[in-house]
């Protein structure tokens, strides 16, 4: 029977309890009853336990693009790991880190921008200069 046919039948508030109920961890999202094989659940979604389940990505706790210190890498963890781990996760923007890590002038630094433009914006809000980094871990991070 799928969740579909489950609202239907014993009602939301039900439903919802019995999805709740079915959920073993925080690491498995269930979305209900009734399959007896993976054909049987959508296609983002396992047979576990004749339940349709997704596994959820344990959550990101650090970023992994270097930093100067362990102090500026504990302040970005702290302060600034969502715009880390978006810069980390686009090519372009994790490319213009290294690429900025290595450059000794102006110019440089134009030539790191336009050869990783598609990650400039994302750069921006990470390392830019009004950027999580420079505004929440200036001191940390200089």
């Amino acid at each position: 029977m799928r969740i579909t046919e489950v609202f239907s039948r014993v009602g939301l508030l039900a439903a919802s309890a019995l999805v709740v109920a079915s959920c073993s961890s925080d690491n498995e999202l269930r979305s209900g009853p009734g399959c007896t094989s993976p054909k049987d659940c959508p296609a983002e979604m396992s047979c576990i336990s004749n339940i349709c389940a997704k596994t959820m990505a344990p959550p990101v706790t650090e970023c992994f693009i270097p930093t100067s210190s362990s102090t500026c890498k504990a302040c970005i963890d702290a302060k600034c790991l969502a715009q880390c781990v978006a810069c980390q996760d686009d090519a372009d923007c994790a490319s213009m880190v290294e690429c900025l890590s290595g450059c000794p002038d102006t110019t440089c630094v134009d030539n790191c921008i336009t050869q990783h433009q598609q990650g400039f914006s994302v750069y921006l809000l990470f390392g830019g200069s009004k950027g999580c980094k420079k505004t929440l871990c200036a001191s940390e991070c200089s």
